[in-house]
C-alpha cells in the first residue's frame, strides 16, 4: 500500500478522534456510528497497513497500549482533569477505539505468518 494511503488512514482516525472528543456530548447516538468508523478502520490498518516486519512492533505497542490504559484507569484520570477532562477522556477512548482493533488485526496477522515460514 502507498505510503500516502497509509498515513491518511491514520491521520483520518486522528481526525475523528478529535470530533468525537470536541463533540462527542452533542452527537449522542450518531457518535456510536463514529466510533464504528474508528473501528472499522483499526481493523484495516491492522490488516493492510502494517507489513510483516512492522507486526511484531505493532502488536507490542498496542497490547502495552491497552493494558497501561486499562491498568492505570486513563478514562477516569483525564475525566478528572478540569476543563478539559472530558475532552480528553473523549479523545483517548476514541483513539483506543482505533488501536485496539488494529492490534488485534496485527495480531492475528502475525499469528498466521507463524504457519507460514
Amino acid at each position: 500500500m502507498a505510503d500516502g494511503v497509509k498515513y491518511g488512514l491514520v491521520v483520518t482516525a486522528g481526525l475523528i478522534a478529535a470530533v468525537l472528543a470536541l463533540f462527542g456530548d452533542w452527537l449522542d447516538k450518531t457518535a456510536v456510528w463514529i466510533f464504528s468508523v474508528q473501528i472499522l478502520l483499526g481493523l484495516i490498518a491492522g490488516l493492510f497497513y502494517l507489513e510483516r516486519k512492522q507486526l511484531h512492533t505493532a502488536v507490542v505497542a498496542g497490547v502495552l497500549l491497552a493494558v497501561v490504559a486499562f491498568a492505570g484507569g486513563a478514562g477516569a484520570t483525564l475525566g478528572g482533569v478540569g476543563f478539559i477532562g472530558p475532552y480528553l477522556k473523549g479523545f483517548f477512548n476514541a483513539g483506543m477505539a482505533f488501536v485496539v482493533p488494529c492490534t488485534l488485526a496485527a495480531g492475528f496477522k502475525e499469528f498466521t505468518t507463524l504457519f507460514v515460514e
